[in-house]
């Protein structure tokens, strides 16, 4: 992962963090390529599906109200992480479950970084991963998509389950920017902080600290806020990332 520049539209001045989904299984059938169809209501076109494999990196282009839609293998309690690395296109990845419910994965990290998305799988099946570009009128741009990591499930993984969660929520509640949610959105934070930080992981650490930092500014609290970026910041750059370092002196 790496920290992006702010963005200015509805979910900006952030950077990506990491998703964790505890998926529901789309089917309990090997997966193949193929073209589905979304219900009605949903989309009126068929998308191509593609096979995920273990260890594969496949280089994609996309743009407008494209949809790229991947399958995956998991059996029962296996932790998956698929990574994709943005190269010119804010994307958002959607997961379907077994009735069609879909949810969307997406931080406001622009269009360069890594956009990741976790899963532990309760029960053995085929998954369903579809990409689209965030917005619709941006210029085409490619991305990169691993299925990078398949295992047996650990206390570990479950603990990072609850950090991603944690920062993915405070984001959400970050946005509203609202008397209600800015309260809920530190209290994300924190809990993803201390989970963080005691799994040793400091880029993580350092994420969650700087949306903690702009949820402070929203708070009015700026001592505070000033104290986060720069624990981020000092993070970021003993890691040798300046890209990091860079964005956490917006905040």
């Amino acid at each position: 992962m790496s920290f992006s520049p702010p963005h200015h539209g509805a979910r900006g001045g952030s950077f990506f963090c990491g998703l964790i989904l505890l998926a529901q299984p789309l089917s309990h059938a090997a997966g193949t390529s193929a073209s589905v169809s979304q219900p009605p209501q949903q989309h009126s076109q068929a998308i191509e599906v593609t096979t995920l494999v273990p260890g594969e990196t496949l280089q994609r282009e996309i743009g407008g109200s494209e949809r790229h839609a991947y399958t995956f293998v998991l059996a029962e309690r296996q932790y998956a992480h698929i990574l994709i690395k943005q190269q010119g296109v804010d994307v958002e990845a959607t997961v379907v479950d077994l009735d069609g419910r879909r949810t969307g994965v997406d931080r406001p990290n622009g269009a360069r970084g890594p956009e990741g998305v976790s899963f532990v799988a309760r029960q053995a099946g085929t998954y369903r991963l579809e990409v689209r570009a965030l917005e619709r009128a941006a210029p085409r741009g490619r991305y990169e998509i691993s299925f990078d990591e398949m295992r047996a499930v650990t206390p570990r993984d479950e603990s990072r389950v609850v950090a991603e969660q944690s920062v993915t929520e405070g984001e959400t509640l970050r946005a509203r920017k609202t008397a209600a949610s800015l309260p809920q959105a530190l209290e994300k934070f924190d809990q993803a902080i201390a989970l963080w930080r005691a799994l040793d992981e400091p880029y993580e650490t350092a994420v969650a600290l700087y949306g903690r930092c702009l949820t402070r500014r929203l708070l009015g609290d700026n001592e505070r806020a000033v104290a986060d970026c720069g624990e981020s910041l000092n993070t970021m750059r003993a890691l040798g990332d300046s890209y990091g370092e860079a964005v956490a002196r917006t905040g």
